[in-house]
């Protein structure tokens, strides 16, 4: 994680699943490499970590179990809380696109 000033980038690696809007087609693991930026609320949770809260931008690459590989642009808000030194337990929302490479 790079802090400045509020603006915060992160660069991680994502494992997760998702479900497809199609008829049988359930859920989708994926192992993904996201880089994100946007910006922390410190005043809201009073923390030292950016991670506490964030509305950002990220882009991912996600290889999936469907042997399909996307690339996911998506706009993010996400809240938190430390649970522990470099760890954060967190929900958000994400809205994006994805295009099929």
């Amino acid at each position: 994680m790079y802090q400045a000033g509020r603006r915060v980038t992160m660069d991680l690696l994502e494992f997760g699943w998702t479900y497809h809007f199609k008829k049988n087609a359930g859920p989708d693991p994926y192992l993904g490499l996201m880089g994100r930026i946007g910006t922390c609320r410190l005043e809201q949770y009073g923390s030292g970590s950016c991670q506490a809260g964030f509305a950002g931008v990220h882009a991912e690459l996600r290889f999936r179990t469907s042997n399909r590989t996307f690339l996911e642009p998506e706009a993010e808000y996400g809240v938190g809380r430390p649970t522990a030194l470099g760890q954060v337990s967190s929900t958000g929302l994400n809205l994006g696109l994805s295009w099929m490479l």
